[in-house]
């Protein structure tokens, strides 16, 4: 018999199926542990993404890598407003990065700002220990290899936040 912790992470989330429960609590479960957060929410995508990070950050302006593509009318209707990372950081919300360097994760912390990853294209990279304090996935094709059905996730560490977007359908 198998060890599901030494279960490659492709095979954990079939196993997640056979489990009982919320499957909702299920899979974000095994997600967060696969980005070593302490915490995730589930989303209903995009939108709700942005809710609930307008929600942690507050509103204001979120600087972002122009390589994520971040549905800015949602997150101006989320009160916060998208920002390229040519300018000066200071005084931001977070910035929004896609696989930052160490150098840029350092001006960040130099600017004061929160730091959000996109690991849509690449998750469980250990973007905790790396100085990240949010992790997002944007949307379902991460997961399932599926665009048709919204969801996103948030990952954090410390205490969950409440949720005050909406969670996907079961």
């Amino acid at each position: 018999m198998t060890d599901s912790r030494s279960t490659r992470p492709d095979a954990r989330l079939v196993l997640l199926h056979a489990e009982r429960g919320d499957p909702h609590a299920r899979l974000t479960g095994a997600l967060a542990a696969l980005e070593g957060a302490d915490w995730g929410l589930l989303l209903s995508g995009e939108e709700a993404l942005s809710r609930q990070l307008a929600s942690l950050l507050g509103g204001g302006t979120l600087r972002v890598d122009s390589r994520v593509r971040a549905n800015r009318e949602a997150l101006a209707g989320a009160g916060l407003a998208v920002a390229g990372l040519d300018a000066e950081w200071r005084g931001a919300r977070a910035v929004w990065l896609l696989e930052p360097d160490a150098e840029t994760l350092e001006r960040a912390r130099r600017a004061g700002v929160r730091v959000v990853v996109d690991a849509t294209l690449a998750p469980g990279s250990s973007w905790f220990t790396a100085g990240a304090d949010l992790v997002v996935y944007r949307d379902s094709v991460t997961l399932s290899g599926h665009a048709d059905a919204p969801l996103a996730v948030l990952f954090g560490t410390g205490r969950a936040p409440r949720q005050s977007a909406p969670r996907p359908a079961t």
